[in-house]
């Protein structure tokens, strides 16, 4: 009797976290998709496992909306469509142009890249990474045929302790910069190593950013505000510990369930 009782326990309460969950959705993030080379493991997944997260999420019913579709919900104080998530790359690697696009095209997802402006075209590293190429100018033009382009400043650096001009020159510029070489608005912002403060959120608005997103991990629910969009790191098996798959189990079980 008493085994009976904990099964339907556990049934009610597993009836109630879907029901929870189905309410929201996810943002993803990666940078390389490509073989790990040295500095930060974290920044790296393998191109086959990058194809069997997306293959499962396919499978299980997933599909991916623009970040703007995602704010324009956030926005109308309502939830996401169900079983939708956004996608998103950061600092723009070459690798995401040759490896990633083709993979997300097999399975019909788009992404937002976000591109810092004077590391365009070339080969470098920052801090604790090793230096990979970033996309060329036409390759970005290429793959903003499929996928949203979003700014990364122009420098990549941490905007929270710039001055105003330095701030509004880095939040502003990148946006036109990025809108003339892609001939499409540029509409979503990414905090360069997640640092930012309120001044920076501000600057972002009054650039034109409707949404900015953060490395800051967790769900994405209708109060969430979004100039500070949270998202999921779901890194290849050999980069988690514990304390990842801990802090985010409500993402893993969401997606186990389905919902």
């Amino acid at each position: 009797m008493k085994k009976l009782l904990i099964i339907v326990l556990i049934v009610i309460a597993g009836v109630f976290a879907a029901r929870d969950l189905s309410k929201k959705s996810f943002v993803l993030y990666y940078h390389n998709v490509d073989g790990y080379k040295s500095g930060l493991r974290s920044v790296y997944i393998q191109p086959f496992m990058f194809d069997l997260q997306m293959k499962y999420l396919k499978l299980r019913g997933y599909r991916t909306i623009s970040f703007e579709e995602m704010i324009e919900a956030l926005r109308q104080n309502v939830t996401p469509p169900k079983k939708t998530f956004v996608i998103t790359f950061d600092d723009g690697y070459k690798n995401n142009f040759k490896r990633a696009l083709p993979i997300l095209n097999k399975y019909g997802f788009t992404a937002t890249v976000f591109v810092a402006v004077n590391e365009i075209g070339k080969t470098l590293a920052h801090e604790r990474t090793y230096p990979e190429a970033r996309m060329s100018s036409k390759e970005i033009k290429e793959i903003s045929k499929y996928w949203s382009i979003g700014s990364h400043t122009m420098n990549h650096k941490n905007v929270a302790s710039l001055r105003y001009q330095d701030l509004k020159y880095e939040l502003c510029e990148s946006k036109k910069s990025l809108e003339k070489l892609t001939e499409k608005k540029v509409n979503m912002f990414c905090y360069p190593m997640g640092r930012f403060d309120d001044d920076v959120k501000n600057m972002a608005k009054k650039a034109g950013y409707i949404g900015a997103c953060t490395t800051h991990s967790g769900l994405i629910i209708k109060r969430t505000d979004v100039y500070e969009i949270p998202r999921v790191e779901w890194k290849g098996v050999e980069s988690f510990s514990f304390i990842n798959y801990w802090d985010l189990k409500w993402f893993f079980l969401k997606i186990f369930l389905g919902v």
